[in-house]
């Protein structure tokens, strides 16, 4: 047995056992099809020749995969943070507007603001 034939064997075993340090680890909500799409993908565009560059791939592969979870994350949060962040907004100006009316003595009236959900009018 030459040595090149021993080496071609134990290549493809390397590379399995590799890529299970490559691939991300994926949430509940993600599906791993996706994930191996986008893999499949990276590598008939790269068509990557021996172990290094089938690593180079996989880590790219899971360098975007944790790009896009972050992009999702991010949207998310702001998403989640939007109402509060809007609700906060609109009270201290009310509450503004409130003293700024109280220490005029009256002011604009029917002056109409969105606080919890519901429609409040200043007098």
């Amino acid at each position: 047995m030459s040595r090149k034939t021993s080496k071609e064997n134990i290549l493809p075993s390397v590379a399995r056992d590799l890529s299970f340090f490559t691939k991300p680890l994926l949430l509940r909500s993600e599906c791993e099809h996706e994930f191996d799409e986008l893999l499949h993908a990276l590598s008939g565009e790269i068509q990557p020749r021996g172990i290094v560059e089938n690593l180079y791939v996989e880590e790219i592969a899971g360098i975007i995969w944790d790009i896009l979870r972050l992009r999702r994350c991010k949207v998310t949060i702001m998403n989640m943070s939007f109402e509060k962040a809007l609700h906060k907004l609109i009270s201290s100006h009310f509450v503004a507007f409130q003293d700024e009316k109280a220490s005029k003595g009256g002011g604009v009236q029917n002056r109409s603001f969105l606080l919890n959900g519901a429609l409040a009018t200043a007098d």
